[in-house]
């Protein structure tokens, strides 16, 4: 078993206790700075946590017996004291952290958890015990354990030998330690463990880190990864690695033994307010795939409305002349799509915006005032083309950059959740929009797809171009009636793609474009 915690592949997690655990560093600093006090000598609150934090127990206390000049004879003494004084803080108010302990919770059973601190083992057991936590973890490393504290890292190495038998074939870069200190992540990874920090006394001096985060709770604990790739793929998962793509969903390459690689990919919650069918994105890939220009598609799990599908590599256009010089080739893959037959789902554009008004509404979230206005210029827009209507054509209706994927002469077209039966203008004007082509380019464009350019054509881009940004600022509205992500400002993506069209379609040639989308494209 396995788990994706904070975006690093896990079959084994090891907790540093205080500062980690605990929520306690302060207290400790405190109880240390009077015992030197006592002592007579000082120690400030900067020395203790530049110097001392993560250190093991007697470490520290031969630290303090040092500065003042004191016998180092005298550290069990010390121990004691600052044992004696911790015991008495954290008898009245648990000193565990509630989403350290939420997230120690949500991994009992799944991975064997282990803690490796320099803290006594009496405070260990002490606070664990108090808080119900003690039973979650297989064995404690603490201080009594080890000659060298942290930054050593015989801590870790010697949790590292006892996991391994507990877990079958551990390898070192599949367990992740949690850690709060400088000392902690220099000892994890001498060890050759992988380290989370969170609550970071000095940010800057752990940002090195494999991860970094503000705080442990049981949300960087990605529950749904393991079990689909199992369901897959079964004991032939190696690990799985987080893919930055897109804002709706969280993407992971699954790579199995034997070599291969695979996406798969979870969906956000609530995407069929988007206006997305599982069901016509599967028909929709499975086409692609068929026709050459999207991922082989290796199995559809339908309890999860995902995909898997082969990794394709490639890269995506460096710059914007990088990408026109590929434009040719874009537009082949495109016609493709656009030529190969029916498919299930419908994305009519001028519906579709309103649609989105309709279901933000139905969240809680009204249409921006310049919805209204836009609809109008829509509808004018959607007259104009009936005057001489193109049949419907299979369209992709997401043509951001991040899905196009370029390797060689080949063209991979990703991502295909609102693909559907659309005006095949919407795909080029979406293309060229996205995209930031220029007239000339927009030139190429119709040209590659046409083989000429008329008039007509170039006003039904220029249209599409105001439809993509009206579609794309009315979706960042219902997003903000239901997504739960924080880490995007909705409101801002919203309103600039929506300013955008507005800006599109004030243009003086607004009219003249209606006039002459009235006519023959080619």
């Amino acid at each position: 078993m396995a788990v994706l915690l904070a975006g690093l592949d896990a079959q084994a997690v090891v907790f540093d206790f205080n500062g980690t655990i605990t929520d306690d560093e302060r207290l400790q600093a405190d109880i240390y700075r009077e015992i030197a006090r006592e002592l007579g000598t000082e120690l400030t609150e900067e020395q203790y946590f530049a110097e001392l934090a993560g250190l093991s127990e007697p470490e520290i206390a031969a630290w303090v017996l040092a500065k003042a000049g004191r016998d180092a004879g005298e550290a069990g003494r010390v121990v004691e004291k600052r044992l004696a004084a911790y015991r008495r803080a954290a008898g009245s108010t648990s000193p565990v952290r509630p989403g350290s302990a939420a997230l120690v919770r949500a991994l009992h059973g799944r991975v064997p958890m282990a803690v490796v601190s320099g803290a006594m083992r009496s405070e260990i057991d002490f606070v664990l015990s108090a808080a119900g936590l003690a039973e979650c973890f297989e064995f404690v490393v603490s201080a009594e354990d080890v000659v060298a504290g942290k930054p050593d890292p015989e801590g870790f190495e010697v949790a590292f030998r006892r996991l391994t038998g507990l877990v079958v074939g551990l390898t070192r870069d599949r367990v992740v330690v949690l850690e709060d200190s400088r000392a902690g992540l220099v000892a994890a990874r001498a060890a050759g463990l992988r380290c989370v920090i969170a609550h970071a006394a000095q940010p800057e001096a752990v940002s090195d880190a494999d991860a970094v985060v503000e705080s442990l709770h049981a949300g960087l604990l990605d529950d749904g990864v393991h079990p689909l790739a199992e369901e897959v793929f079964s004991d032939r998962v190696e690990r799985i690695v987080p893919v930055e793509l897109g804002i709706t969903n969280r993407n992971y390459r699954v790579f199995v033994r034997g070599g291969g690689s695979y996406m798969l990919r979870i969906p956000g919650e609530r995407t069929e307010v988007l206006g997305i069918d599982r069901a016509n994105e599967a028909e929709a890939a499975l086409r692609a795939a068929q026709l050459g220009i999207g991922p082989p598609v290796l199995s559809r799990l339908e309890s999860a409305g995902t995909l898997v599908t082969e990794f394709v590599g490639g890269s995506h256009a460096v710059d914007a002349a990088d990408f026109v010089s590929r434009l040719p080739s874009v537009v082949a893959t495109l016609r493709l799509f656009h030529a190969s037959g029916h498919l299930s789902g419908r994305f009519p554009i001028h519906r579709v915006v309103e649609w989105h008004a309709r279901d933000a509404a139905r969240h809680g979230v009204s249409a921006p005032e310049v919805y209204g206005w836009l609809n109008a210029r829509s509808q004018a827009i959607e007259e104009a083309f009936a005057v001489n209507p193109l049949p419907e054509v299979p369209c992709h209706n997401d043509l951001l950059p991040a899905n196009l994927l370029f390797d060689g002469d080949r063209v991979w077209l990703l991502d295909y959740e609102y693909a559907g039966m659309n005006d095949r203008f919407f795909d080029l004007g979406n293309l060229s929009v996205n995209s930031g082509l220029d007239a000339s380019a927009d030139e190429l464009l119709l040209t590659s797809y046409f083989g000429s350019v008329t008039k007509a054509a170039m006003a039904r881009l220029a249209l599409m171009k105001i439809m993509s940004e009206f579609r794309e600022g009315m979706w960042g509205v219902v997003q903000q009636a239901i997504s739960t992500l924080t880490n995007v400002d909705f409101v801002a993506y919203a309103n600039e793609r929506l300013e955008n069209c507005r800006r599109l379609a004030t243009a003086p040639e607004f009219d003249a474009w209606l006039e002459e989308a009235k006519g023959v494209v080619a």
